[in-house]
């Protein structure tokens, strides 16, 4: 099975080939009925929702690619770290960036000051120097 999309505004697809699991998919495309029953579904803890996909990114750090102003805090009230780090995409990766980067990176505003809100460290730098606001102004937001 392959389910894709895109969003306006940068280049992340989003696939079940790719090892992205269901609520990744549901909070890049900022679904929150569907995220909604995801999480009560795992009430048992039969999946992490801080597992990464094999792009390294949790449900978390994809809702900030995508935008989302809906799931995101359902996310962060279910448990999810705001500055959680993992082995790459959004989640303190292997350049130091945290789903902040990716939606500060994207232009995502609301969803910037959503995880600003939960505690996003804004001050973290990435293995370049730079922190979410800085990679914000390089791509024009």
């Amino acid at each position: 099975m392959r389910a894709s999309q895109t969003r306006a505004g940068h280049g992340y697809v989003a696939t079940a080939e790719a090892g992205m699991d269901a609520l990744s998919l549901v909070s890049y495309l900022d679904l929150p009925t569907i995220a909604s029953s995801l999480i009560l579904a795992n009430e048992d803890g039969s999946f992490s929702m801080l597992q990464a996909d094999s792009f390294g990114r949790t449900p978390l750090s994809w809702a900030a690619c995508g935008g989302s102003v809906s799931v995101a805090p359902l996310l962060l009230e279910s448990g999810c770290d705001v500055n959680r780090c993992d082995k790459g995409g959004y989640d303190q990766n292997e350049d130091s960036q945290t789903p902040l980067f990716a939606a500060a990176s994207n232009g995502r505003a609301e969803t910037v000051k959503i995880l600003l809100d939960a505690g996003a460290d804004a001050k973290i730098a990435d293995n370049s120097g730079q922190t979410p606001l800085l990679r914000a102004v390089f791509n024009q937001h």
